[in-house]
């Protein structure tokens, strides 16, 4: 598979495959047994691809959604329940947004309709935007700070984790051979990926410190979406349900919640607000 085939088979044929997925949203109830998830709303509601949330704050959520043909930038306002796209690119579509730290401003990854992916930064409010990363075909990228960046890159013949630093503009290969989760482990300064290397998918962890790289646990099936409840607490979406691990204290994963509490199929990507309070999980 070449170059350009790679571009498209890691975020087309993603949206080709989900193509009538929902974005939920959940409150999150501590309970003395675990967990609840209650006041179930569909926030996308909209045919095609809805996909790819991202907490921009407690009362905020981005994500990715179809409208016209292609693929824009969504903010929804969890308190009023508006919703307002916040760009348009005449010649492509935006995916993976994200809240740059210390800025109002989010980043996007732009994928043209001549195959050129970059990653690009768009003001919240007017939807300009500018190139974050020149030559560095982004698919699914991470903030650690306001300059530096890890994400999944387009490689050879796999995505590959990659650490920018935007100051120096640097660019350095951590990893090969990944999923598209990558998450901070909240309280540390981990930084957790899949991978893919060997036949059981692994929970790995980058220290943002060192570099140096540590297997966290291994995955219930090689399934990707995962995010981080607590730091000790990892989320896996699997089919129909959530199940959980507790690092510090679990090797066997466990439901998160009653399956029937979700009522959804086809789980993929989940997300968890920054206060631990809701939770957008995306789904049939």
């Amino acid at each position: 598979m070449n170059k350009l085939s790679l571009i498209f088979f890691f975020i087309v044929s993603s949206i080709i495959s989900q193509n009538n997925i929902e974005i939920y949203l959940f409150d999150i109830t501590k309970t003395i047994d675990g967990y609840e998830l209650n006041h179930k709303i569909n926030i996308s509601n909209n045919e095609g691809y809805d996909s790819q949330p991202h907490f921009y704050d407690n009362n905020t959520l981005l994500f990715a959604s179809s409208r016209e043909g292609q693929t824009d930038i969504v903010k929804y306002t969890i308190d009023t329940g508006e919703k307002k796209f916040i760009n348009y690119t005449k010649n492509g579509g935006e995916y993976s947004p994200q809240r740059i730290p210390y800025s109002k401003d989010i980043s996007a990854v732009r994928l043209d309709n001549s195959g050129l992916q970059r990653l690009y930064k768009y003001n919240i409010n007017s939807g300009i935007s500018e190139e974050i990363i020149p030559d560095l075909k982004v698919a699914y990228p991470l903030w650690y700070d306001d300059h530096v960046l890890f994400s999944a890159v387009i490689g050879e013949n796999a995505l590959e984790l990659v650490k920018s630093d935007l100051n120096n503009n640097l660019n350095n290969i951590l990893e090969k051979d990944i999923g598209r989760s990558l998450h901070k482990i909240p309280n540390t300064n981990l930084i957790s990926f899949i991978s893919k290397k060997k036949m059981n998918w692994e929970i790995l962890a980058v220290n943002t410190s060192t570099l140096s790289i540590d297997k966290i646990s291994d995955l219930e099936g090689n399934y990707e979406d995962i995010c981080w409840l607590t730091k000790e607490i990892v989320l896996l979406a699997k089919k129909n349900q959530i199940v959980q691990l507790t690092i510090s204290k679990e090797t066997v994963w466990r439901e998160f919640v009653n399956k029937e509490q979700l009522n959804l199929k086809n789980i993929s990507r989940i997300s968890v607000s920054p206060d631990g309070k809701k939770i957008a999980i995306v789904g049939e």
